[in-house]
């Protein structure tokens, strides 16, 4: 038995051939090497508004957007005298109201007959697109930037807010413990009646109150500390060498060294190859 081979390839009249280039959304046409129109379908009047009789008297150089004529019209003879193959461009053609189309081209030349065959897809649409999307991108992109300075700004002054919250959590309690306390326990000495005593201790409560109200780690630590050494810590904290600290508070460097030694051991370091400036730093 013997079977037959099926042929997958389909033939057209030429009714069916006119239909299929009514019906097509591109823009088919013939052109000369001259580029005037030798045949043009419905879709050049659906989207460019110019009627069949318009087109067939120009040549597509009379519709190509004028700031691009020139160059269009080089490059287009610059193709047919290289006989190339095959055509692939885009160009922007004016439509009848004024408007601009932008159209993607594909194409083969037959130099022997003088005709060229193009095909035009219209991607006005998808490059307004394209463009809107760019513009957004870079919209994001200077948002982010924006963005990204205002975080820095903000972590600035945060940075900043803090250092100046303890700068002024330390004056504080360092005013309390050589201007106040030492005056009132000056007081509690001086013989003090019962009505007296409890205003001291009440006295004594509210710097007490005002004292906790900062940072517990900083009060519980600086309160430890004699005023003489309140003031080396803070020397020290800021970088003051042994020497500088000396001359700044009228004492020896012995003094000055004999004071960290006593703070290193009220903070629990004496003992351990922890930098006393770093470690004040780090209280806070």
């Amino acid at each position: 038995m013997r079977t037959g081979s099926v042929s997958n390839s389909l033939t057209y009249s030429g009714e069916e051939k006119e239909r299929i280039l009514n019906l097509s959304n591109d823009l088919i046409c013939i052109m000369g090497i001259d580029g005037y129109f030798k045949y043009v379908n419905p879709a050049w009047e659906r989207i460019l508004g110019y009627s069949r009789e318009e087109l067939l008297s120009k040549s597509v150089f009379d519709f190509v957007y004028h700031d691009d004529r020139q160059q269009n019209y080089e490059d287009f003879f610059a193709l047919v005298a290289s006989g190339k193959q095959n055509i692939d461009y885009e160009n922007h053609l004016i439509h009848k109201d004024g408007s601009i189309r932008i159209v993607s081209w594909t194409g083969t030349p037959l130099l022997e007959k003088g005709l060229i065959y193009c095909i035009g897809h219209d991607i006005t649409e998808r490059k307004k697109t394209e463009e809107k999307l760019k513009e957004r991108e870079k919209e994001l992109e200077i948002k982010s930037h924006n963005l990204e300075e205002t975080n820095t700004a903000l972590r600035v002054l945060l940075k900043r807010r803090d250092e100046d919250r303890i700068e002024l959590e330390e004056k504080v309690l360092l005013n309390i413990k050589e201007l106040v306390v030492p005056y009132l326990e000056k007081l509690r000495k001086c013989g003090l009646d019962e009505r007296q005593s409890a205003y001291a201790g009440i006295l004594e409560s509210n710097l007490n109150d005002i004292i906790s109200s900062f940072s517990y780690r900083l009060s519980s630590t600086y309160l430890n500390l004699t005023p003489s050494e309140m003031k080396v810590a803070n020397l020290v904290k800021q970088g003051k060498t042994n020497k500088e600290i000396a001359e700044l508070l009228n004492f020896s460097s012995r003094t000055a060294a004999f004071h960290q030694e006593r703070i290193r051991k009220k903070l629990g370091i004496k003992n351990k190859k922890t930098n006393l400036r770093s470690y004040l730093s780090s209280i806070n």
